[in-house]
């Protein structure tokens, strides 16, 4: 969505948007500017965070164990 920001918190994520190829390392963010569908893929172990423009920073996260398509925005459960 328009307005929403992607923070990579740790590791490295790999994002398709508007047409580009974005990398994200950790504490990099990336603001979507257009409504369109944003892509992304953890090319390591990643976590990231999506914020809102009217939300608190932390409104959604998300851990991976392994790069993945599939559960991309599912939470990792676990230690």
């Amino acid at each position: 969505r328009r307005g929403q920001r992607l923070v990579c918190r740790s590791g490295c994520l790999w994002l398709s948007y508007a047409g580009e190829d974005i990398v994200l390392q950790a504490g990099d963010s990336h603001l979507a500017e257009f409504d369109q569908q944003l892509l992304c893929e953890a090319l390591q172990n990643s976590s990231l965070v999506l914020q809102t423009p009217l939300a608190k920073p932390a409104l959604a996260a998300a851990k991976y164990s392994k790069p993945t398509w599939a559960n991309l925005w599912k939470p990792h459960h676990g230690s």
